[in-house]
């Protein structure tokens, strides 16, 4: 009888339709924990916001902060008051001759505080001092041949003080932070840039950082300098006006930065939109030609050299006429090809409101490079694509130095929503 059974249960189960197969567990992955905003990092944001406000508008009443912010009029009361007791903003004349109350205009003090911002460039080092409203309060230029890193640092250490001591007592007394801006990597380009291969390695070992804050007391903040260039942009230029937007900057590489939500998108390694190495056609077996072969102004220099011409030329503010122009009209037409095609590529990936043009060039001539981008992407189809607007940058080659000095007082008082939501 047992045998029976056993028998009749493996016939039935023989009958049975086929089991799925196991599926075996998903493996465990790192989960990036993050939490939300408290009431701590929630009310920095309001601060932030309304400083920001303030930024772009150039004055505010409370009553206006609180239909931009949809806060009640208490709490921007309560901010008002406290960033006044701060010293970050001031009160106006009161504005008479409306219906209601008088009411008090708020703007930034400009008095409030002092960043100092550093560019180091490929022939040359700018220091810049700015106010907390934006206003240049002093600057001053040092130039080189080569961006050789004991030269630099040595100039450094020699004329900062100096800079420093040049500026009136109370403004260094506001000194709250640096900026400093350049290339990521310098010791990388060293082809590029035209000089013996390892003559720049000594970067890798030199804390720049560390370096400036021992000479100013006062912690320094590092930046890849087309990424300060677009921060200048987005506070002090058209920028402004759009919510997303790619911004390209020629100078003796060329680089991009990128903005998205009215935010500035940096990355975990901060190399978003690095447009030099960017390849311009296929491969096809062989190294494709890279955008900063034919739209770097180091390029534009070559061609300088070939002909005998001053290769420095392109560093000063100067209009290219006689031997130059002919040199820079053949530049021009493969920059603005090259230019064209990483604008199509850019819109195939990215939703855009606009894409900034800028350079280290006289305005005269980026307006001639512009005009030949806008004739080259006539060339390209956009079926499928929104083509974003093309702009001419605002800024020029002050961009990454105004964007430096100004990277502290974004660090600390802009309206960054990443702000509400912090890694663990």
């Amino acid at each position: 009888m047992v045998k029976a059974m056993g028998s009749a249960q493996t016939n039935s189960q023989s009958a049975r339709a086929p089991s799925a197969p196991e599926i075996s567990a998903m493996p465990k992955m790192p989960v990036m924990r993050r939490h939300g905003g408290n009431q701590v990092s929630i009310g920095q944001y309001n601060e932030r916001l309304v400083l920001s406000l303030l930024r772009s508008s150039g004055g505010m009443t409370k009553a206006e902060l609180a239909r931009h912010t949809h806060l009640s009029a208490q709490t921007i009361t309560v901010i008002v008051n406290r960033l006044e007791a701060e010293g970050l903003v001031i009160a106006g004349r009161k504005q008479r001759g409306r219906v209601g109350q008088p009411s008090t205009p708020y703007t930034l003090n400009p008095t409030g505080l002092m960043t100092i911002g550093l560019k180091i460039g490929r022939r040359q080092l700018d220091y810049l001092a700015m106010a907390f409203d934006g206003a240049v309060l002093a600057r001053q230029t040092f130039r080189f041949e080569h961006p050789f890193p004991h030269i630099i640092m040595e100039t450094i250490k020699k004329t900062l003080p100096d800079f420093l001591d040049s500026l009136p007592p109370h403004w260094r007394q506001k000194l709250m932070g640096c900026g400093l801006a350049m290339p990521n990597a310098l010791s990388g380009w060293e082809t590029a840039l035209g000089v013996e291969e390892g003559s720049l390695a000594g970067w890798d070992e030199v804390d720049v950082c560390a370096e400036i804050s021992q000479i100013t007391g006062c912690p320094v903040q590092v930046m890849n300098d087309v990424t300060a260039a677009c921060l200048a942009e987005l506070n002090f230029g058209i920028g402004r006006q759009y919510r997303d937007f790619l911004y390209i900057y020629v100078g003796s590489l060329v680089g991009g930065g990128l903005v998205l939500d009215s935010q500035l998108q940096t990355g975990q390694r901060g190399n978003v939109a690095a447009l030099a190495p960017m390849p311009i056609s296929v491969a096809g077996g062989n190294q494709p030609p890279l955008l900063l072969d034919r739209a770097s102004l180091i390029h534009l220099e070559r061609l300088f050299v070939a002909a005998e011409l001053d290769h420095q030329t392109t560093c000063r503010d100067q209009i290219f006429t006689g031997p130059y122009k002919a040199l820079y009209d053949k530049w021009l037409n493969e920059a603005a090809d090259a230019l064209a095609f990483s604008i199509v590529a850019a819109a195939s990936f990215l939703d855009l409101d606009a894409v900034i043009l800028d350079a280290a060039i006289a305005p005269e001539n980026l307006s001639d490079l512009f005009t030949k981008v806008h004739e080259a992407l006539a060339d390209y189809s956009t079926v499928g694509l929104h083509l974003p607007e093309i702009l001419q940058g605002t800024q020029g080659y002050d961009a990454r130095v105004l964007g430096d000095a100004f990277l502290p007082i974004s660090d600390h008082y802009a309206a960054d929503t990443s702000r509400l939501v912090k890694d663990l």
